[in-house]
């Protein structure tokens, strides 16, 4: 997560007695803004495997035989399926590439969902606050 996001998601988990109830009134929209960008992380992840399955189908045709590559090339070598599969593919640099950019975008979303799991936490948290205030108080 970048530094901004860090510094925005201490913000907006940071309560006191001062402002609890501004918190409170505003809890609704920090949790639907954090899951609005979890979602959108979300999406990019899906897009990013539906590209990684583009990649691995063309690649697989190429070393089959079966296509041509970026240059208009042939395979200099036909292989079998197992082949592919197991020797070639997790070595090919654009399954490689796209790889990592799969891992990058799961850490995103993971880092998202720890976020609005602590925002989630914090609704009951400054609910238990007000209801100690109220045992102090010796209000029911």
């Amino acid at each position: 997560m970048s530094n901004d996001l860090k510094q925005e998601l201490t913000n907006d988990l940071e309560f006191s007695s001062l402002n609890i109830s501004d918190k409170l009134s505003n809890h609704a929209n920090i949790h639907v803004k954090w899951m609005d960008r979890l979602t959108k992380e979300r999406v990019v992840l899906a897009k990013l495997n539906i590209d990684k399955k583009r990649i691995v189908r063309n690649a697989v045709s190429f070393l089959q035989g079966r296509t041509l590559n970026k240059e208009n090339q042939k395979c200099p070598f036909v292989l079998d399926r197992w082949e592919v599969k197991d020797v070639y593919l997790p070595a090919h640099e654009d399954v490689v590439n796209i790889d990592k950019k799969i891992i990058l975008q799961q850490t995103k979303v993971k880092e998202l969902e720890a976020a609005c799991d602590q925002i989630k936490q914090l609704y009951w948290n400054m609910k238990s606050y007000i209801e100690w205030q109220k045992f102090e108080a010796g209000i029911n």
